[in-house]
């Protein structure tokens, strides 16, 4: 019975090899004795009839229900049995530099999901321009890739479980690889969302898989340490986005300095950046073998030893391969399997299609059948609302500094009223003004900057705005326009707001495209270095939890976790500054490594292997969901009431904290 009252088939027993073997009397070699078919064959039955037996069709009702329990038992052992044999096995393989090798490639791979996550922030401010994106666009673009990833990871977890995890996740990586890069070619919106959702539905299946891939390969003892570990990858995806960030794309009001159609766009190539660890994982991984544990799983148990074989000769150093080769294939040679991987359908194609459809849906089903229906109920709440308060409050809180930046900005625009111009030139940039019952009388703006600049009420006679091409969020009420020039100017119609414009006034050269207004009353890269200095706060979180892990189960970290961080929510209160904000962002980074991390290696410990990837990849669907709606709900409701989305949020902590009380803890449980 696991913790909490609830069977779930866990094994914590070890059991050495020699259980797995069954001996004859009448020679000296190992057979494999089915029990079933023994009892069957009347070999351990009671040859005289009970006189109590229940005569005829009752009888034999009686008797076909015995031998399905007995069926269903045996099937149980036999799992069970195969469960520590391997882990027997994958022991005596040794940890070392396999799994080290292992772990920077699958790293590779979480990177690639972190870069997804955390690039397109800093792509849209420096593509909206050039792509002539307007808000619902850019909300498109972000939210896009989240709902591919939605779909990836239900889609490509179930393949996993059915074909194996490495070839599937070469699959999944080659598809995001191909659409990141596709991204830094397109030339309009359209074809930029089909190549997000791409991206996003081929790096879906990066975190189910790379941590299940991984945590079969290592031993009981040091599962969850480095299940662990293997999220700090993800932490340095977050990390490598906001340095490529930093480096690569500049702030935006140097790019207003150049014509457009000369503009060099940086974006692009940080794009190309961003998807080199996608395409490095991909060709690593063609070098790595698959999970012996799911060969096994699928009755390749000779190709399960080869696996082996090749992790402890590379752990080992070539010695006592021998040896380990003869133990190993005499444990898998005499361990019972259920199914076979000979079995092929036969069929018309459609049939098959139709059947391996079937199929995928019902070992998607399969986590929601006993006796796993209660823990996974459990993980759903857990995992939805550890994403409801962790991505909610990680997309979030950047929105929140750049929001502070721009208040600021706003709050130091000068204003200049009742006042006359003659004579003069304005050249250089003019930024966060604005000019009040003003008049300008043969003036020239001569390759001026116009950023945030408003004119009300002004009288603009015989003046001259030439080569004035770098203009945004600058508009023009209620003026006169009397005898004055455009020439090559990016100033269109949509500026002139209830003005008026005589007819000896001319628009020479208008410079055509993107007529949308963005705006520049914050500085990108400071936003970029106070989320990259906040990111950091998750490598300390990784760290102590993968050190706690093995120690004390991922159950009592995860409890701890959201019970602090249901507590620190509070202090949003007290976030007024882009300091503040910070500084809450690095908590909320620190506290959710450590509930992520937890709750990854219950997946991974507590689902049997053919179910594994299937039930990650669900799971890790619905926190994208969560992620979003708790992004929402702090943009909806903060600006109205700050205690709509603190109680929000930490109510989801708390109900997240208890819902796990009865899971049961992950120390010394065997891989099923």
């Amino acid at each position: 019975m696991a913790e909490g009252g609830e069977d779930f088939r866990l094994v914590t027993k070890r059991v050495p090899p020699e259980a797995f073997y069954t001996y004859e009397a009448d020679n000296d070699s190992e057979v494999e004795v089915d029990l079933g078919d023994l009892i069957l064959e009347g070999r351990y039955q009671n040859t005289e009839p009970d006189k109590n037996e229940a005569p005829g069709p009752q009888r034999s009702i009686q008797n076909a229900a015995v031998r399905k329990e007995e069926k269903l038992e045996d099937q149980i052992n036999r799992e069970i049995d195969l469960a520590n044999a391997y882990e027997t096995a994958i022991e005596e393989a040794g940890f070392g530099m396999y799994q080290f090798k292992l772990l920077f490639i699958l790293g590779l791979g979480l990177m690639a999901d972190g870069v997804e996550v955390f690039s397109m922030g800093y792509v849209i401010p420096s593509a909206e321009k050039d792509l002539c994106l307007n808000d619902v666009q850019k909300g498109w673009l972000g939210g896009i890739v989240f709902l591919g990833m939605l779909i990836g990871a239900i889609l490509w977890g179930n393949l996993s479980d059915r074909i194996g995890r490495r070839d599937i996740l070469i699959a999944c990586l080659v598809v995001n690889a191909a659409f990141a890069f596709g991204s830094a070619f397109v030339v309009n919106f359209e074809i930029f969302l089909i190549c997000r959702l791409g991206a996003g539905l081929g790096i879906g299946g990066s975190i189910p898989i790379c941590l299940c891939y991984y945590g079969e390969f290592v031993p009981r003892e040091r599962r969850g340490c480095h299940i662990s570990w293997l999220q700090m990858f993800y932490v340095c995806g977050g990390l490598f986005a906001a340095a490529a960030g930093l480096a690569i794309i500049p702030t935006l009001t140097p790019l207003m300095e150049e014509p457009l159609e000369d503009r060099f766009h940086p974006w692009r190539i940080f794009i190309l950046v961003c998807s080199l660890p996608c395409i490095f994982a991909v060709v690593f991984l063609c070098f790595m073998s698959e999970s012996p544990r799911y060969l096994l799983q699928i009755g390749r148990w000779q190709d399960a030893v080869k696996v082996l074989t090749e992790v402890y000769r590379e752990n080992h150093r070539g010695v006592g391969v021998d040896g380990f080769k003869r133990n190993c294939t005499e444990i898998y040679r005499f361990s019972t399997k259920v199914k076979s991987a000979d079995a092929r359908a036969k069929g018309t194609c459609l049939q098959n299609v139709c059947g391996k459809c079937c199929e995928m849906v019902d070992m998607f089903m399969g986590i929601f059948q006993e006796p796993l229906t209660k823990m996974t109920i459990m993980l759903i709440i857990c995992f939805f609302c550890t994403a409801f308060g962790v991505y909610g409050l990680t997309i979030w809180f950047p929105e929140y500094i750049k929001r502070l930046e721009i208040i600021s900005f706003f709050k130091r625009t000068e204003i200049i009223s009742d006042m006359t111009f003659s004579n003069t030139t304005f050249d250089g940039k003019i930024v966060n003004k604005g000019y009040v019952n003003v008049t300008f009388h043969d003036v020239t703006f001569d390759g001026t900057t116009l950023q945030h600049v408003n004119f009300t009420d002004v009288s603009f006679i015989g003046v001259t705005f030439q080569d004035t091409i770098k203009t945004s969020a600058t508009y023009f009420h209620n003026s006169e326009f009397i005898n004055t020039t455009f020439n090559h100017t990016d100033i269109h119609k949509n500026r002139f707001i209830d003005s008026k414009i005589d007819p000896s006034t001319k628009f020479v050269n208008t410079v055509q495209g993107c007529e949308l207004d963005f705006s520049y009353a914050y500085d990108p890269k400071s936003v970029y270095l106070e989320v990259f200095a906040a990111t950091w706060a998750g490598v300390p979180g990784v760290i102590i939890s993968a050190v706690l892990m093995d120690r004390v189960g991922a159950k009592l970290i995860y409890v701890t976790s959201v019970a602090l961080s249901a507590i620190s929510v509070f202090f949003i209160w007290l976030v007024d500054t882009e300091s503040a904000a910070v500084a809450m962002l690095a908590v909320v980074q620190f506290f959710g490594q450590a509930q992520w991390n937890a709750l990854d290696v219950m997946i991974v410990v507590l689902y049997p292997t053919d179910k594994r990837a299937s039930a990650f990849g669900f799971l890790t669907a619905l926190g994208r969901i969560g992620g979003v709606l708790g992004n929402v709900t702090f943009g909806r409701y903060l600006s109205v009431s700050r205690a709509i989305p603190i109680l929000m949020v930490a109510s989801a902590f708390v109900i997240g904290g208890l819902s796990s009380i009865k899971l049961p803890n992950t120390q010394g449980i065997v891989l099923m």
